[in-house]
């Protein structure tokens, strides 16, 4: 996936700090949760199975939505 400098876009691929961060949602126990930006979704699919937690995510690069 290539990234668009004119958005600043940047693309979280490391598994560990995925892990790390949906881990540390989970602790944290939000009701709502906003991902800006999910791009190819390397986080997305995780933070929705959060149970619980009501989940939108919002993408302005048209690209990135079709994907």
């Amino acid at each position: 996936m290539q990234a668009k400098k004119s958005l600043g876009q940047h693309f979280l691929t490391d598994q560990q700090i995925i892990h790390k961060i949906i881990e540390a949602v989970r602790e944290t126990g939000p009701k709502c949760l906003l991902e800006v930006g999910p791009g190819g979704g390397a986080i997305t699919e995780a933070l929705m199975s959060i149970s619980g937690v009501d989940f939108k995510a919002v993408e302005i690069d048209d690209d990135k939505v079709e994907y």
